[in-house]
């Protein structure tokens, strides 16, 4: 049996990002984020290493994208905080 995989919230800030992205790079952050959501440790890298661990550094979109993202394993969440598209 799998484990439940974590729900993905989006704050303000990453929101107002995400709006502004067209809908086949907003397809390739969702394939990320559900990527993201199923491990959440193990999708991304530590953002600093004097930082949380549980803030976390993930590319997406053949690396044309950076996500930032924070686990709250106590509330089985992920929470997308800033986003950053390139492409």
């Amino acid at each position: 049996m799998s484990a439940t995989p974590f729900a993905v919230q989006v704050d303000e800030a990453a929101a107002k990002t995400l709006a502004g992205l067209n809908q086949d790079v907003r397809e390739l952050l969702v394939v990320a984020l559900l990527e993201a959501a199923a491990d959440p440790w193990g999708r991304a890298q530590r953002y600093h290493e004097r930082m949380s661990p549980e803030i976390r550094l993930m590319e997406w979109g053949g690396g044309a994208g950076l996500a930032v993202y924070l686990i709250r394993p106590q509330l089985g969440t992920i929470v997308l905080m800033e986003l950053t598209w390139v492409g």
